[in-house]
This record gives structure tokens, sequence and C-alpha cells, in this order.
């Protein structure tokens, strides 16, 4: 389609230009310090650090699953996906949560901020460790707890006053595209 063809040719000339390099060369060098913040809050990186714009935590040490903590992250407006690890037995419940940088960087975060990130994602983390010891029995199904941790996660008093920290905190960021 011609559309196609147009489009690809003015995203390979942009990405040819200096900024779009320098861009680039930001969003790489914002993981690394992201990784090294998460590692500092004693957090696992499935490969060690990372080499990119994303970063997998593996999620085995803490006691929570990618499920639970992607849903309260999701809860307190921060994106990040569950993510299976290497020795992970289920896909619906891994143990990695897979974050990425290009998206923050585009709104200008710099090296310092993600700190700031990850110390929300330490303290989302936390909180889901609370909520999953409140969400059932036994009895229930995995499916069925996860279920009810997300009700839990909607209507817990912390996560909604962390939710609104991170929005407010965000909002500093302008969004591209916007006036």
């Amino acid at each position: 389609h011609n559309h196609t063809i147009s489009a690809l040719s003015v995203a390979l000339k942009q990405a040819m230009t200096p900024e779009f390099k320098q861009y680039q060369a930001k969003i790489v060098s914002n993981s690394k310090v992201f990784a090294k913040e998460l590692i500092n809050r004693g957090f696992d990186l499935v490969s060690g650090g990372t080499d990119n714009h994303l970063i997998l935590i593996d999620l085995s040490s803490t006691g929570i699953d990618g499920a639970r903590l992607e849903t309260i992250l999701q809860q307190i407006n921060i994106a990040a996906n569950k993510n299976t690890i290497p020795k992970d037995k289920s896909a619906m419940f891994p143990s990695g949560l897979r974050v990425g940088t290009p998206a923050m960087t585009t709104r200008g975060f710099q090296e310092a901020d993600f700190a700031k990130v990850a110390e929300y994602i330490d303290k989302a983390t936390k909180l889901a460790l609370q909520l999953k010891a409140q969400e059932g029995n036994e009895t229930m199904t995995h499916v069925e707890r996860l279920n009810r941790f997300k009700t839990l996660c909607k209507e817990s008093k912390e996560v909604n006053e962390l939710a609104d920290e991170v929005y407010q905190w965000v909002g500093k960021f302008p969004v591209p595209g916007e006036l």
C-alpha cells in the first residue's frame, strides 16, 4: 500500500537524523539507570541489567507474581506487562514483569526520574503483598483469587492514594501532541 511505503520512508528518514540517534541513546541510558535503581531496591533482573529499552524483572523472590503486580501498577497509572521468565510454569501467573523506557523518555523523563519510578514500583510491590494476603482462602482458584485481588486494588485507600500521587507527579511531564 502506498500509505505504508510513505510512512516507512518518513520513519527511515527521521531515523537518520542526529536528534533521533540522541533520543535512542537517551532511551538506553535511561533504561540502564532504571535497571540499576530497581536492583538497588532489591529487585532481581532476568539478565542482571539491560542493554536496550526493556527491563525484565524476576519477581520470584518477592512473593508476588507478574499478574498481580501488573494489576496494581495499572491501577496506579504505571504501564507494565506480566511476562514469563525461565522456569515459569504459568503464562497467566508468570514470575516476571516487563517495563520499558521509550514512552517515559518521550515525555521528558531524565535519569533521576527513573529513581522515582523504581520507588513507585517498589511501593506497589509492597502494597500488592498486603492485598494478596487479603484475597481469599485456598479453596478459590487462581483466577478467582486474581479477580478478588483486582477488586481489592480498586477498593484500597492506599492504592488510590498512591495512584493520585503518581498522577500528580507524572502530570509535570508533557504528553506528546498536547498543547
